[in-house]
């Protein structure tokens, strides 16, 4: 956790955790579904699982 709420913000914009090192992480498969909002877009779902560690 504490990488979690301590990386800084890069040049790229983000704290540097990207979706492998999520699932990495998490230990879990990640899931993710497309649906279609219009012949333009579509909605990005992404499903992350995160146990609570004990």
């Amino acid at each position: 956790m504490f990488i979690l709420n301590h990386q800084r913000i890069s040049s790229k914009g983000g704290g540097g955790l990207g979706l492998v090192d999520i699932a990495r992480k998490t230990g879990n498969k990640l899931g993710y579904t497309f649906k279609k909002y219009n012949d333009k877009y579509s909605f990005f779902y992404l499903d992350i699982l995160v146990n609570e560690e004990n």
